[in-house]
């Protein structure tokens, strides 16, 4: 029970970890572009 329950928090914590992932990364790639401007 207890260790199914964990899982189940896991597997929602990662679903929303790669949900905010491709925003993390866009975000990281336009500070890299505004670094090598600047």
């Amino acid at each position: 029970m207890l260790a199914a329950h964990a899982d189940g928090r896991l597997g929602a914590g990662g679903a929303r970890r790669l949900q905010r992932a491709p925003r993390i990364e866009s975000l990281r790639r336009g500070l890299a572009k505004a670094a090598r401007t600047s």
